[in-house]
């Protein structure tokens, strides 16, 4: 039902309560589970969008959708009412949350959505061998190192790394740099046709 069919409903009671509303010693509110109410909108756009990346007659695009908002308002409940739509499909999803109580660990939404990612390219025995060597070809062990340092669900892939960071770590906007091209490379190299 859409919002307007409820706001109907609310006024039908509402004119005829004798008919509608009984008295019972239960004043619980029975909302139908896993229902999203008032956000046909914003699933539509996040199905739209997955529409333009997935369509095979297309230009191959990527797209990054974030979604963001005040805490409580449904964010959550959103991506995975659409979640479904994505995976039964045969892609992959990732989500990765901010949270306040992470505010020390600086893009632990990013490493948490790679980390799940990471999960799933090591249960998949079919492609484990070929993304683990395919990995090692287009990352170096610097790069594996940082990734193992920061996402536990990699070292399942490549176990932990006798690499240590021993070389000159970059500081600040060059860590970041070098972090993100490791990451791009990851998703490119995983994510590849062939």
């Amino acid at each position: 039902e859409s919002i307007g069919d409820v706001e109907d409903d609310l006024r039908l009671m509402a004119s005829l309560p004798e008919k509608y509303l009984q008295a019972t010693s239960s004043l619980e509110l029975q909302l139908a589970p896993d229902t999203l109410y008032g956000c046909e909108g914003e699933t539509a756009q996040l199905l739209e969008a997955y529409g333009h990346v997935s369509d095979p007659t297309g230009s191959q695009t990527t797209q990054t959708v974030l979604i963001s908002g005040y805490a409580g308002t449904g964010k959550s409940s959103l991506v995975q009412s659409v979640r479904g739509c994505f995976t039964d499909t045969g892609a992959s999803f990732l989500s990765g949350k901010f949270d306040d109580m992470q505010q020390f660990q600086p893009l632990s939404a990013i490493v948490s959505a790679i980390n799940d990612y990471c999960a799933i390219l090591a249960e998949n025995a079919d492609r484990f061998n070929q993304v683990r060597g395919a990995v090692k070809l287009a990352i170096d062990s610097e790069g594996r190192a940082i990734l193992s340092s920061l996402i536990p669900n990699f070292k399942r892939i490549f176990g932990s790394t006798s690499e240590s960071l021993k070389k000159t770590r970059a500081c600040g906007t060059e860590a970041l740099q070098q972090l993100m091209f490791v990451i791009r490379t990851l998703f490119r190299v995983t994510c590849s046709s062939s």
